[in-house]
């Protein structure tokens, strides 16, 4: 069967018989580690004596040991099974004094993809049953590549998608060669991979020490993908570091490949204002790109709204300054030492997103900094104990072990004045990393808050206010 389903018909009672084949491939096979010593050889040589290394490699070319078989083919059925082939048999025997002998030169690998070409262009099928592994069909489609047999690609696409994609497989065709791996043909097996990578970095169940192993084209598939969902962008720029002392361990090499990555796909104007610093103290980036980079994200973040969506727009090649979708909310910080330690936190939901969180949904920010201590904040749709209905809630989290006293008011902008408007005012004391909250912070029912006529949503989006003050001694005596 071929790849289309129809039936192809066989000629495996002509494969490699002489009775009815008027042609004849003298097939040299060459160990590819006999010509890399060769080489080596050829190197001390010519750092030994001044001889001209042209010279030396026609003369040593020879002592290459050579495998030689022969097979007898059909120019014909090859000819319309093949481009190559057909070009082969029509114009490259006008000048061999033999026309009805051909010689290949082929490696050692290469030997039994050549046959197993061959066979299935006689038949549609290959012949040993041990062609069943990534690593022997990619063999095959890359010599059906080199020789212009479409059939043969198609079936090795097929074969090979039928096959468990695994990290391994997925880095494999991304190391085809490009002729190969540009090939119309081939583009369904290289979105596979793609998706199976992607896929493979936002499994937060999958071990995250895999993704240290990554080759480079890999990392590039994952971090220019519109669909990886990360925690935040300080994930992306904390995976790279890990990544690049990973993979260079030598750090002028490590400070160049982090630097280009760093600079081709993290998208700063969404990295928390913390792990700026930490890149700043960095000894493994170079500073100069990184202080310009930086620079461009706080104008960005200075700009007004039409500015910002002009930016964007320009930028949809390097998507330096558009945002991802996040597992965390993202925030904007404002953050006061004076005349206390205190943050005010903003962030925005959607009406469809709050209406995503029913019946028991949550949507966390991410980290954001009080003074010396982290916090996150949850928004969640709560059934309300003892009946069955529902409502929104806020929950404030700690990441610090120790006694922290804080006071808290949460605001929301609403209808008709469009002004924030306080919704909850509390003092807590953390004893513990833990998380402090309301069940009801609007005192209204689910339906109630998500319909559209509800005061909470200024076109269709909800405005969040969260200020965070860490308490003294004093304050609170």
């Amino acid at each position: 069967m071929d790849t289309q389903g129809n039936e192809q018909i066989s000629f495996e009672f002509a494969f490699n018989n002489p009775h009815f084949s008027e042609h004849t491939f003298r097939i040299e096979i060459t160990d590819e580690k006999l010509v890399d010593n060769q080489i080596n050889y050829i190197t001390t040589r010519l750092k030994k004596r001044k001889i001209n290394k042209k010279q030396v490699l026609e003369a040593d070319e020879d002592e290459v040991e050579k495998k030689v078989l022969s097979m007898h083919v059909n120019s014909a059925l090859l000819a319309v099974k093949s481009p190559f082939f057909y070009k082969l048999f029509s114009n490259g025997m006008r000048d061999s004094n033999n026309k009805y002998e051909t010689t290949l030169k082929l490696k050692a690998s290469e030997e039994t993809p050549f046959k197993e070409l061959l066979h299935f262009m006689y038949c549609g099928k290959f012949s040993s049953t041990d062609i069943s592994n990534h690593r022997s069909l990619l063999d095959i489609l890359i010599l059906a590549d080199k020789y212009e047999v479409i059939q043969c690609m198609k079936y090795c696409v097929l074969l090979l998608l039928k096959l468990p994609m695994t990290q391994e497989s997925a880095l494999l065709y991304l190391d085809l060669p490009s002729s190969v791996s540009t090939n119309m043909e081939v583009q369904q097996l290289m979105d596979a991979s793609k998706k199976h990578l992607v896929a493979g970095f936002n499994d937060r169940e999958a071990p995250r020490d895999e993704l240290v192993n990554l080759s480079m084209a890999g990392l590039e598939v994952i971090l220019s993908s519109d669909d990886i969902l990360p925690n935040s962008e300080d994930e992306i720029c904390d995976f790279l570091i890990d990544w690049a002392r990973h993979n260079y361990l030598k750090l002028m090499e490590r400070r160049v490949a982090l630097s280009s990555l760093l600079i081709r796909f993290v998208r700063f104007p969404y990295l928390s204002c913390t792990c700026m610093r930490e890149l700043l103290v960095c000894k493994d980036i170079d500073k100069v790109a990184l202080l310009e980079r930086i620079t461009d994200s706080l104008l960005f973040k200075e700009e007004n709204l039409l500015r910002k969506h002009e930016l964007t727009s320009m930028d949809s090649t390097q998507k330096q300054f558009m945002q991802r979708s996040y597992n965390w909310r993202p925030v904007k910080v404002v953050e006061s030492e004076s005349p206390s330690r205190h943050s005010v936190v903003f962030f925005d939901l959607s009406r469809s997103e709050c209406a995503g969180l029913f019946p028991s949904g949550c949507i966390d920010t991410q980290w954001f900094p009080v003074g010396e201590h982290m916090f996150y904040i949850a928004v969640c749709c709560v059934q309300n104990s003892g009946s069955l209905s529902h409502s929104f809630g806020v929950w404030l989290y700690l990441e610090s072990p120790e006694e922290i006293s804080v006071s808290y008011h949460y605001a929301v902008r609403k209808n008709p004045s469009k002004l924030f408007i306080d919704v909850r005012n509390e003092n807590y004391t953390f004893q513990s990393p833990e998380g402090y909250g309301y069940n009801e912070v609007f005192r209204t029912p689910w339906s109630t808050f998500i319909a559209e006529n509800s005061p909470y949503f200024i076109n269709g989006t909800l405005h969040f206010r969260a200020e965070i003050i860490i308490e003294t001694l004093d304050e609170r005596t």
